[in-house]
């Protein structure tokens, strides 16, 4: 790996790291005792970049996975790391989370909720508005969105092999998900965030060296389309289109950079918290302070250390596990 790669990666994880915990503050605050302030500034606009961080998770999922199999012949071990890199911890999660709810009595634990929960499969629960009976599963939707597309995907690299097809995918997705958003719109970025996959396969495949160029026509137009929202009013659309064109901007010039945002080593610390803490954030609280801004700020800490503290469990697991198996090069941490 060259040095521009790990600068690279160290750029994408960094912004991962820092909109998952914009997303994870929201989310916290909401439910805190500050959430008759949502409604007020700054909170009124904290959901612009933590939809923006959305649509940047699946542009560089889609983006990596893209590099990583780039081809119909080049698909060995596919589903074996993705579904062992995901669930092995997703589940693990879920069963400290299942021994929490058991000791505090939580209702709904054994109901069929929970086997799709349990499954990835929360989104379609919101999707359909079937309501979710189970505590497992809250904010979840996007673990599932996320295994669609590591399903869908195959057959993606297999027919979109061209440059035309690669446009006619990518703005084919751009006009379902406006067409979406009128016909059924969520309460979550449910269809920009879905076109984000689209965008990073595109510029995996077909953008070449042009991710730069790419971002900064794409912060133009979002620039430009500011202005625009500004002068008409609110139209979620045109909102939804202003934030996927941040997202594109955001990840054209993270897969550009070169220098990285955050300390290398609290990179390499704090990457590894990004699932755990995903899943666990909305389940931990206490009354830490009585301004709700500081109490959310404090609230999610204790949920970053607690997500460190299980994911530190968890890779001990691991590494016992291969031991046991006789596998010491897992143990050591040198197999992905």
């Amino acid at each position: 790996m060259t040095r521009a790669t790990q600068d690279r990666n160290a750029t994408v994880q960094a912004l991962k790291l820092l909109f998952l915990l914009c997303i994870c503050y929201g989310h916290i605050f909401a439910e805190g005792p500050g959430a008759s302030l949502m409604h007020t500034l700054p909170m009124r606009l904290w959901w612009v970049p933590g939809d923006v961080g959305l649509f940047f998770f699946t542009a560089t999922s889609g983006y990596f996975t893209t590099l990583r199999y780039p081809s119909p012949d080049r698909m060995e071990g596919y589903w074996t790391r993705k579904v062992s890199r995901l669930f092995g911890l997703f589940l693990f999660l879920n069963a400290v989370l299942g021994c929490v709810f058991l000791v505090t009595g939580r209702s709904g634990l054994f109901t069929p909720d929970t086997l799709f929960n349990l499954a990835g499969l929360n989104g379609f629960l919101n999707w359909f508005h079937l309501g979710n009976e189970s505590p497992f599963g809250a904010g979840q939707w996007f673990m599932t969105l996320l295994l669609l597309f590591y399903l869908v995907y195959p057959w993606i690299g297999r027919v979109v092999t061209t440059p035309a097809r690669g446009r006619l995918l990518l703005w084919g997705g751009v006009a379902l998900a406006a067409v979406m958003q009128v016909a059924a719109p969520y309460g979550h970025s449910l269809w920009s965030t879905s076109v984000g996959f689209l965008a990073g396969f595109w510029l995996a495949r077909f953008g070449g060296g042009n991710a730069g160029r790419a971002a900064l026509f794409a912060a133009a137009a979002c620039a430009a389309g500011a202005v625009g929202y500004s002068l008409s009013g609110h139209q979620p659309v045109v909102a939804y289109a202003i934030i996927g064109l941040a997202g594109f901007a955001a990840t054209g010039f993270a897969l550009t950079g070169i220098h990285p945002l955050l300390p290398p080593r609290l990179v390499a610390a704090c990457g590894d918290l990004l699932l755990p803490l995903y899943i666990i954030h909305t389940y931990f609280r206490l009354p830490l302070a009585d301004n709700p801004y500081l109490d959310s700020l404090l609230v999610l800490g204790l949920n970053v250390g607690i997500a460190w503290v299980l994911q530190r469990a968890y890779a001990g697991l691991v590494r016992l596990t291969a031991l046991v198996a006789g596998q010491p090069d897992t143990a050591r941490g040198r197999v992905a």
